[in-house]
């Protein structure tokens, strides 16, 4: 009964202060949610992932000499992150093998990446209102998926909290831990002809 007296007494000196004028500073604690980097439920509102359908190219075979047939095929498209919030979105990426913070949905296609000599962890950032882009390739079997295949490419992002994150950041390592609590999907698109 006694912290609770002090509780309300502190609360009402501190709103009215001085002089009967209030004012406060909102003092709320982080909870493990907003310290460990994972996404709220407000933050799944306000970042979106899109995929263009009418932007994405024809898909195309990674070899077009008959001497050298391959059923890899090779598919471009755009990624739209926007930032609906009224904070700056700022996510661990890499700074080379950004790839790696992208998922699809259909485990007989993947996302194509690039090959790195250097690859540091950095902080990207998307202003409030305001999108980026990534131009992405995906790769698939054109045996195993045809035109029509409706597919979503999802990003992590995991949320930058301290520079402790820039040491330690591994994507792979942190999909392993957090399934798809930091995966935002796009909207479906389908493999064009």
């Amino acid at each position: 009964m006694k912290k609770f007296a002090f509780f309300l007494l502190f609360a009402i000196v501190f709103t009215f202060g001085r002089n009967g004028v209030a004012y406060t500073t909102a003092y709320k604690p982080k909870t493990k949610q907003q310290t460990n980097g994972a996404l709220t439920a407000d933050d799944r509102k306000s970042y979106v992932v899109t995929i263009a359908q009418d932007q994405m190219k024809k898909p195309v075979s990674a070899s077009n000499d008959p001497a050298f047939p391959t059923k890899v095929i090779y598919l471009d498209c755009v990624l739209k992150v926007t930032n609906n919030s009224n904070d700056t979105l700022k996510y661990l990426n890499k700074s080379c093998a950004w790839a790696d913070i992208l998922k699809t949905d259909n485990v007989k296609m993947r996302i194509w990446k690039n090959g790195c000599s250097s690859d540091a962890t950095v902080v990207s950032f998307v202003a409030p209102h305001k999108s980026t882009i990534y131009a992405i390739t995906l790769v698939y079997n054109k045996t195993k998926m045809t035109a029509n295949t409706p597919f979503k490419v999802g990003v992590g992002f995991f949320k930058f909290v301290n520079k402790q994150q820039l040491t330690t950041f591994d994507a792979t390592k942190k999909f392993a831990e957090t399934g798809e609590n930091n995966l935002i999907w796009s909207n479906t698109v389908v493999i064009p002809r």
